[in-house]
């Protein structure tokens, strides 16, 4: 399992655009494709914000139709506060109740905002 800093790698620790999200986004699709499972150590960070999350681990959870449970067998997270840890288990179980509803021919235009997002 490889262990990727999350600061150094978006060199910032102040984690609120979009554009980092999906920065994230494509490093761990990358790393999860050749390790199987990654450690994402977010120490030192300031700021997060759902934007962030939901372009990270919303669309990795979407592009994958991952559950939670799923999400956290391939990706373990430390250094976030048990506040910010909890808005990540929000953002992957949104997402997965989206692609849930899109399996089953929602039209996601239709969607509660709350699922919008990701």
């Amino acid at each position: 399992m490889r262990n990727i800093n999350v600061i150094e790698l978006l060199d910032s620790p102040v984690l609120l655009a979009p554009d980092k999200g999906l920065h994230l986004l494509s490093e761990i699709e990358k790393q999860i494709k050749n390790l199987g499972k990654i450690k994402l150590d977010f120490s030192g960070y300031q700021f997060l914000s759902s934007t962030f999350l939901n372009h990270s681990f919303g669309k990795y959870c979407l592009n994958n139709e991952l559950s939670k449970s799923k999400f956290f067998e391939r990706i373990e997270i430390v250094g976030l506060s048990d506040d910010d840890l909890e808005e990540v288990e929000d953002v992957v179980y949104n997402a997965e109740m989206k692609w849930k509803l899109i399996r089953k021919g929602h039209n996601p235009d239709n969607f509660p905002s709350r699922f919008v997002s990701a």
